[in-house]
C-alpha cells in the first residue's frame, strides 16, 4: 500500500507528548537532541515544561512542532517507512521539505525559527494585524460573502466542510456575526495575525533575505506545495519563490490530499 507522510501545522496538545516520546524512543531522543543543539534558546525546556498557553503562541509553537515532527518521522523512517510523497499543512510543509532533503535539518530549524520570529513581530508592523475565522458553510456561500468585502481573503481550504478566512479585524468580525446569524457555524481563531493572506507582505523582504542564504537541493521525495498544488520543482530559486509565496497565499489542503490520492496512489 502506498503511503504518504503528512505534517500538521499547529497543535499544542501534539507537542505535549514530547517528554514521553523523548524518554521512550532513543531515535526520537537522538533527533530532538540534535535539533536542540541548533537552537539559541532552551528548546527541550520549551518542549517539556512550557505551559499550554505558551505553546499556543506562534513564536514557540512553530519551532516546537518542527522539532517534534522531524524527530518522529526519523523514527518512522528508521522502522522502514518509505513514503511515496509528502505534504504539510502550513508550517508542516517546511518539515516535509526538510525530510525530503531540500535543506538540512538544522537549516530547516533556522528557517522555521526565523519564520516564527517574523510572524510574531509582524502584528506590530501593521496598525491592524487582522484576524481569522473558521467557517463551516458552502463554498459558494462564502465566495459570495468574500466577494463583497475589501481586505477579506480565503486563507485555508481545509476540507469541503471547513474553510478559513482571514483579513482586517473589523470586516472579519462583521462577517463572523453575519455567517452565524444566517445559521452556519463560524469560530474566531486564536491567532496573532491573518496568516496566509496578503497582510503577511510586511515580513516578506526580511524572510526572503534570510532564505536566500540557505542552500536548497532537489527534493528526494516529492513534496506537494500548499501554494501551487503541485510537487516542488528541482530548481532552488523556484523553490525559494514558492516558499516565500506560501506566507501570503492560501493553504490548498483539500487539493493536496486529492493530489496524494489521485497522482501518487496514496491510500495510507
Amino acid at each position: 500500500m502506498k503511503t504518504a507522510f503528512v505534517f500538521p501545522g499547529q497543535g499544542s496538545q501534539y507537542v505535549g507528548m514530547s517528554k514521553e516520546l523523548y524518554d521512550t524512543f532513543p531515535e526520537i531522543r537522538k533527533w530532538m537532541d540534535k535539533i536542540a543543539a541548533v537552537a539559541e534558546f532552551d528548546l527541550l525546556d520549551l518542549l517539556f515544561h512550557s505551559a499550554a498557553e505558551d505553546l499556543q503562541k506562534t513564536r514557540w509553537q512553530q519551532p516546537a512542532l518542527y522539532t517534534m515532527e522531524y524527530a518522529m518521522v526519523q523514527y518512522l523512517i528508521s522502522m522502514g517507512a518509505r513514503p511515496v510523497a509528502m505534504a504539510g499543512h502550513s508550517l508542516g510543509e517546511l518539515v516535509a521539505m526538510g525530510i525530503a532533503g531540500v535543506f538540512t535539518y538544522d537549516d530547516g530549524f533556522r528557517i522555521v525559527n526565523k519564520r516564527a520570529l517574523c510572524m510574531d513581530k509582524a502584528s506590530g508592523l501593521r496598525g491592524d494585524p487582522g484576524t481569522m475565522i473558521a467557517a463551516d458553510a458552502p463554498m459558494e456561500y462564502l465566495e459570495g460573502k468574500v466577494a463583497g468585502r475589501d481586505n477579506v481573503y480565503f486563507t485555508n481550504y481545509n476540507s469541503p466542510h471547513q474553510v478559513v478566512l482571514g483579513g482586517d479585524t473589523e470586516p472579519m468580525l462583521a462577517l463572523l456575526k453575519e455567517i452565524k446569524s444566517e445559521g452556519y457555524k463560524a469560530t474566531q481563531l486564536k491567532v496573532s495575525m491573518a496568516f496566509h493572506s496578503p497582510i503577511m507582505k510586511v515580513i516578506h523582504d526580511e524572510m526572503a533575505a534570510f532564505v536566500a542564504g540557505i542552500p536548497f537541493h532537489p527534493p528526494k521525495i516529492p513534496v506537494i506545495s500548499n501554494t501551487t498544488m503541485k510537487p516542488y520543482p528541482d530548481d532552488p530559486d523556484q523553490m525559494r519563490r514558492i516558499l516565500m509565496a506560501h506566507l501570503e497565499s492560501p493553504v490548498h489542503w483539500m487539493q493536496n490530499v486529492r493530489t496524494l490520492w489521485e497522482d501518487f496512489g496514496v491510500r495510507a
